[in-house]
């Protein structure tokens, strides 16, 4: 693991407890009532009263067990906080708004990582990002470490192993495969699929049978939940090329819904991530702009990142016949 990130990961949960004692010390409120105390961490870290949304997400998580250091953990770490402390950039807007999609997750027991080996740490990003509930067990699905291109870039690259790793009440497996191949994992046995930019690094054919295989290994009501670039924003960034060399598709928010529409998923929610509307409007890209309006979006199409969350209904298994064919993802012209 990388020291620096371990050290401020440290730093920052330290943080976080030691406020969350110095609340519940001083207000007997807090103590008493979780949105009391929940909107004391508001005004304690981001000096402003808690906003419908933070405070019905937090809520939630508290009533489902979450520690309350947690929810001061998350307001440190969020973007708003660094841009209070004059200390966020872009990229730093991008993670910490993707750490605040993690925390919203379904809560599931049986989860498979798409794309989830992280550079500074053996647990994968899922966990490492603050997803907030207690899964029994997580199969991260990557590249075996000869395939990826910045594999130097993995500290923990040689301790990913098939074997079961446990991390408190979680175990942790790697399968050097991928992603749209997930052989190993049996039919109908997965809670929630998660695909963490990962889907833009494979091609139209291979999302098409990731499809498939996602939809087999969910149990009937399983959630796909995926976030990815916006095509109709990274466009104005880079016009001539995508983003980054191992990209292969970058989806538009129409694009993406409707592939996940044609493979049989419900659509519960899309949004996204990062709403850049001057940009989206001038047609001249503002990376500093992200630093301005740093949220989650119900308008997708003017985010830069895309995030969709889609359920496996409950619906009668297929006939073996139409099991077998992959379906392709539509069209993106």
């Amino acid at each position: 693991m990388n020291p620096t990130s371990t050290l401020n990961h440290w730093k920052r949960k330290g943080r976080a407890i030691l406020a969350s004692a110095y609340l519940l010390a001083f207000n007997k409120q807090a103590r008493r009532n979780r949105q009391a105390f929940i909107e004391s961490a508001y005004r304690l870290v981001l000096k402003r009263t808690a906003d419908e949304r933070g405070l019905s997400t937090f809520l939630g998580l508290l009533e489902q067990g979450t520690p309350r250091w947690a929810v001061l953990e998350a307001l440190f770490d969020s973007a708003e906080y660094r841009r209070l402390r004059n200390e966020c950039t872009p990229l730093d807007v991008l993670h910490a708004l993707r750490c605040q999609l993690v925390r919203q997750l379904p809560a599931a027991e049986v989860i498979v990582d798409l794309g989830g080996a992280a550079g500074s740490s053996i647990e994968g990003a899922l966990l490492l990002m603050g997803y907030p509930h207690a899964p029994r067990e997580i199969t991260i699905i990557d590249l075996p470490p000869d395939s990826r291109m910045f594999a130097d870039g993995f500290a923990c690259i040689h301790q990913e192993t098939t074997e079961w790793l446990v991390f408190g009440p979680t175990r942790v497996r790697y399968l050097h495969q991928s992603m749209s191949d997930l052989s190993g994992i049996a039919d109908a046995s997965v809670d929630l699929v998660w695909s963490g930019e990962s889907i833009e690094h494979i091609t139209q054919a291979e999302a098409g049978e990731m499809f498939q295989e996602v939809w087999r290994v969910l149990k009937p009501g399983g959630y796909f939940c995926l976030d990815t670039p916006n095509r109709a924003i990274t466009q104005i960034q880079s016009p001539s090329q995508l983003i980054h060399p191992e990209h292969k598709l970058e989806y538009t928010a129409s694009q993406l819904t409707r592939c996940l529409s044609e493979a049989r998923f419900q659509i519960v929610q899309a949004g996204g991530l990062g709403p850049m509307p001057k940009t989206a409007q001038s047609g001249v890209f503002n990376w500093p702009e992200l630093t301005e309006s740093a949220d989650l979006s119900d308008h997708a199409e003017i985010c830069y990142l895309l995030y969709v969350k889609c359920r496996k209904p409950d619906l009668p298994a297929l006939p073996a016949s139409r099991r077998d064919s992959a379906l392709p993802c539509p069209s993106m012209e």
